[in-house]
């Protein structure tokens, strides 16, 4: 049984062979895969997830200008909650 893990094993490092870290997908959350454009706000992030793409009717944001004019709106809004009860 041995011999048979250590196949598995050998097959898994040879298939890695010639990707390019950053340029091949790499697994992770989604969370940590989309491209924010700078902004951080963990609210504005729930926000785009839960109420900005439907409204907007776009996935994710696909360039800098598009998540600037986001990001403004969600505050010209007042930065409104993204449709969840927070715990206080």
């Amino acid at each position: 049984m041995k011999r048979v893990y250590r196949a598995a094993k050998f097959a898994k490092i040879a298939s890695n062979k010639g990707k390019v870290k950053g340029k091949e997908f790499r697994g992770g959350k989604k969370k940590d895969r989309d491209k924010w454009y700078g902004h951080t706000d963990k609210n504005f992030k729930k926000w785009w997830e839960r109420t900005g793409k439907k409204e907007w009717g776009i996935g994710d944001i696909p360039n800098k200008k598009l998540a600037d004019e986001a990001y403004n709106e969600w505050v010209d809004r007042g930065k409104p909650s993204a449709g969840f009860n927070k715990r206080r």
